[in-house]
């Protein structure tokens, strides 16, 4: 969805706002604006945040398009709070069991916000231990949740469980990136020890949780916001969970380690143009110390990716398919292979098993997925306008030159 920079930059305004538990006060706006900017704050997933930074805008409060976003936005917070409620008993369960289940994201974020119910999420993220995870599931099935794989939890690095209600709904983890995954295993080689430094968190309704320490915890979100931005992209919440956590736990982490560890992954000046997104689009004083204060690349094209892709780069087919051309160059950069168009059309079994499990038992279907995969694609692109060949192939190498631009990979085009 392309916009102008005038909406862009009073998105940006009423975000940075929000983000403060603060509202913006602007002069009436026309009402296809309103509309731009609610649309964009949905995309972003940020639809709570924006509505209650304009409440006491003029006109807001009377006008229909306003109104009607204003109560989608408290149906979410509504639902989050809802969530919220459903995932702690559960998650207790586990703590209660001796199982030292680490929270990430979702609920840890919303601690450092205001009003953390304005945040939303879809989900939960925990971590355990490789030798806990089979009891864990064990666990949720008995709280009546539902996995959705039927995976031997030996075998797989995650597992998904819903509650029958929807209301509920958890990732467990063995591992925050899994070692077999690609491009993106070895992100994992930086949290080899993230269990010896755990920490209780405080919640802001009186409950706690326990989690990575606020140096892991932010170096995962980083990294987490680079896998995305790798694939397809990552949104706008991303940014300001990372501001925000930064901003709280300051004293507490260790930036010259944070930075030899992103330069390790080769996520050094990708992490330097967020941390200045944070600071000068959303205003948050991070005021960080050498080498990120000496280190300043234009976070201008990040901040146009990410404002144009959505939550996670889901905002079209075509950038959603070009995943397939980046994932591809960083995975060979990282083994020393050459890459090529035919990879990327034709992946190996094993980076298509989470799509077509059926390859892990046989993976001479391989050729037979290649055709499924091509058939989906093609009767897609004809009844989806932003589902594009020629598009995809534009996203693809428009992405590969920001991966480029922020050190992430390091090829000549």
């Amino acid at each position: 969805m392309k916009m102008n920079r005038s909406t862009e930059s009073l998105f940006l305004e009423a975000i940075s706002a929000g983000i403060r538990g603060e509202r913006v006060r602007w002069a009436p706006l026309p009402p296809e604006q309103w509309t731009s900017l609610f649309q964009l704050a949905e995309t972003q997933k940020l639809l709570p945040i924006l509505t209650d930074a304009v409440f006491e805008c003029p006109n807001a409060e009377n006008d229909l398009r306003f109104s009607a976003y204003r109560g989608a936005a408290k149906r979410q917070v509504q639902l989050q709070t809802l969530k919220d409620a459903a995932f702690l008993p559960i998650y207790m369960r586990l703590r209660d069991a001796g199982i030292p289940a680490l929270v990430v994201k979702g609920t840890l974020c919303r601690s450092v916000y205001p009003n953390g119910a304005l945040r939303i999420s879809s989900d939960e993220d925990l971590l355990v231990e490789q030798a806990s995870f089979p009891n864990a599931c064990r666990l949720l099935a008995e709280a009546g949740l539902i996995a959705a794989s039927e995976e031997d939890p030996l075998l797989t690095a995650e597992i998904a469980w819903r509650s029958a209600d929807g209301l509920c709904y958890i990732e467990l983890h063995k591992y925050l990136f899994a070692p077999d995954s690609g491009p993106f295993g070895l992100l994992q080689t930086v949290f080899s020890e993230v269990f010896e430094h755990t920490r209780e968190y405080r919640l802001r309704d009186g409950g706690s949780v326990l989690s990575l320490s606020p140096h892991d915890h932010l170096l995962y979100l980083l990294l987490h916001a680079m896998k995305h931005f790798i694939r397809t992209g990552f949104g706008l919440r991303q940014i300001c969970d990372i501001g925000l956590w930064a901003e709280r736990w300051r004293e507490e982490i260790n930036w010259e380690l944070l930075w030899e560890q992103a330069e390790q992954v080769h996520g050094a000046q990708f992490c330097a143009a967020l941390f200045q997104i944070a600071e000068k689009s959303l205003g948050i004083p991070l005021e960080l110390p050498a080498p990120w204060s000496s280190i300043a690349p234009d976070p201008q094209p990040m901040l146009r990716d990410l404002l144009d892709g959505g939550i996670y780069g889901s905002s079209s087919k075509s950038r959603e398919h070009s995943a397939r051309i980046t994932q591809d160059a960083v995975a060979a950069q990282r083994t020393g292979k050459r890459r090529s168009l035919r990879t990327a059309l034709f992946p190996s079994a094993k980076s298509l098993e989470r799509d077509f499990p059926v390859l892990k038992e046989h993976p001479l279907m391989l050729p037979l997925v290649w055709g499924k995969r091509l058939v989906r694609y093609l009767k897609s692109s004809a009844s989806n306008p932003s589902d594009q060949p020629a598009e995809t192939l534009r996203l693809g190498k428009e992405r590969l030159s920001l991966l480029r631009e922020y050190g992430i990979l390091d090829e000549k085009p």
